[in-house]
């Protein structure tokens, strides 16, 4: 019992240590949510790096830029620069526009590239969305007008908006009882400029810039060595092999926090070993003979925490894996003594090797960029995995130990 409970704490104490380093590292870069992104300049040439990504009113004065997330920033504003945009996520572009008879030079948010674009801007008063076609820029409006009614004050829309869809809209007139039926936000208006487009126009698609807002995917496979440590809850005895790792992993990368991702996808690897293990746990030490080959499909759950850096990038994972067990053969033999304890008779066991069996994953890496879309990985990952169901037999108390060194791909889709 002393073993297991000394196995049990190491893997305990390795999540705390991930989750208390990953607390700190958030502390200490929560000044910044530094996301990879691009700038465009005047002259229409692309410089990459991070952006400092604050709420939608800031973002539309300024654009905080780091061409090296440890050096210091470029703060560009509206004019400056042509666009910028987050990777993945949300488009910038400088604009003159009009608000209440006042001109001003802002970034508006780009949300629907079109027969007609549409663009949005939030401001102290309020919001404002524009639409621009045929190079005429047109402010969609709906105004708040406060009412009375006996002795109660209600706010009455004006629904403005709507009628300027009609009259942009005017050479497709079937889509009128849609345009009466539009509210007033991001997802209305951009489907019906996206219908607009789709019935006026047959030789480009539009481009909806808010689609990849949640998330990115990635593809992740890899390769690596699993260096296993097979043991017994009842034994200090172990045994050891080296296997090989085949991972087809997905990432789901945050657009609003790209620092996170979360793992998941099918690995495989098995497991063969054959030793005698020794009983701890009582004071004339009895023994069995276990031998164990099974072939292992792991369906991982890892968060994976990265530190953004010009060159490597450095991670950290932590999570949980749901492990299959397949095509296993065992044998489980028992020492039988003697009355005199002078002759040994081994006999075999009657035993069931559980189908499942939970892992607990820690790990670190380190990450480098190819490309806008390839990158490359090398990690480090421990697990500790034991059977969740514990009936009673000798089996049930097995526990492996993984240590993994992976190396492999990251493909944006």
């Amino acid at each position: 019992m002393k073993t297991y409970l000394h196995t049990t704490m190491k893997a305990r104490i390795l999540c705390i240590c991930a989750i208390a380093s990953v607390m700190t590292m958030s502390v200490a870069f929560g000044q910044k949510n530094l996301q990879e992104g691009f700038i465009i300049d005047n002259e229409k040439d692309t410089l990459y790096g991070w952006i400092n990504v604050k709420s939608n009113m800031v973002n539309s004065e300024s654009c905080e830029f780091f061409a090296d997330p440890n050096g210091e920033p470029v703060i560009y504003f509206p004019g400056d620069i042509h666009s910028y945009r987050i990777k993945g996520g949300k488009y910038y572009i400088t604009y003159l526009i009009t608000i209440d008879g006042e001109e001003k030079t802002v970034f508006l948010e780009f949300l629907l590239k079109g027969i007609a674009n549409l663009y949005y801007y939030r401001a102290l008063i309020g919001e404002f969305y524009f639409l621009e076609k045929d190079g005429f820029m047109t402010e969609l409006t709906n105004e708040i007008t406060r009412i009375k009614v006996e002795a109660t004050y209600y706010d009455k829309p004006s629904n403005q908006y709507l009628r300027m869809l009609r009259y942009s809209f005017s050479d497709a007139p079937f889509l009128y009882e849609q345009i009466d039926n539009t509210t007033f936000g991001h997802k209305s208006l951009i489907k019906i400029a996206t219908k607009y487009h789709n019935m006026t126009c047959d030789t480009y698609a539009c481009v909806d810039f808010t689609q990849s807002t949640l998330f990115r995917l990635g593809f992740e496979p890899s390769i690596g060595v699993d260096f296993q440590r097979v043991g017994l809850v009842t034994s200090e005895n172990s045994d050891h092999n080296i296997k090989t790792n085949i991972a087809a992993n997905f990432s789901f990368t945050s657009n609003k926090n790209q620092r996170w991702a979360l793992l998941t996808g099918i690995n495989y690897s098995s497991s063969e070993f054959s030793d005698r293990f020794y009983n701890d746990l009582v004071k004339e030490k009895t023994f069995h003979d276990i031998s164990i080959q099974y072939d292992l499909i792991k369906i991982p759950f890892i968060f994976r925490y990265t530190i953004p850096a010009n060159g490597f990038s450095p991670y950290i994972l932590m999570g949980t894996s749901s492990n299959f067990l397949i095509n296993s053969k065992y044998a489980v033999n028992y020492a039988l003594f003697s009355v005199t304890r002078t002759t040994i008779e081994m006999r075999e066991e009657y035993n069931v090797l559980q189908k499942y069996q939970q892992g607990i994953d820690g790990g670190i890496g380190i990450r480098k960029n190819i490309s806008d879309k390839l990158g490359v990985n090398l990690g480090l990952l421990y697990e500790f995995r034991t059977s969740m169901k514990k009936v009673g037999w000798t089996l049930d108390f097995l526990n492996v130990q993984s240590r993994m060194i992976n190396a492999g791909l990251t493909y944006q889709l």
